[in-house]
């Protein structure tokens, strides 16, 4: 499989946007989540957290979530990854506090 030979985020998110076209969200959340739970690349080491792709993945996931109306449980599993991840962000707190 494409993704599992490369080594990159890239073949990830190919991965995750042909999952997106298939309709297959539970698959394009998986793949999303290897993104959004890896470590910031070299190239984002100064960026600001919604700069990088880790962030963009949750960003999509969440999106995921609401147009597919998946469980509370699924989003509440989601929040404590994004939040574990981005632990030092302070704006993460209150979007789960509202969820």
């Amino acid at each position: 499989m494409y993704a599992e030979n490369a080594s990159s985020q890239t073949a990830q998110l190919a991965l995750a946007d042909f999952y997106h076209r298939r309709v297959r969200p539970l698959d394009e959340i998986k793949e999303l989540s290897v993104i959004a739970n890896a470590g910031a690349q070299a190239s984002e080491e100064l960026a600001v957290p919604a700069e990088q792709e880790s962030w963009r993945a949750f960003e999509r996931i969440f999106s995921i979530i609401r147009n597919q109306g998946l469980g509370k449980e699924f989003s509440a599993a989601q929040y404590r990854a994004w939040l574990a991840r981005y632990p030092q962000e302070r704006s993460l707190y209150p979007r789960y506090l509202d969820f």
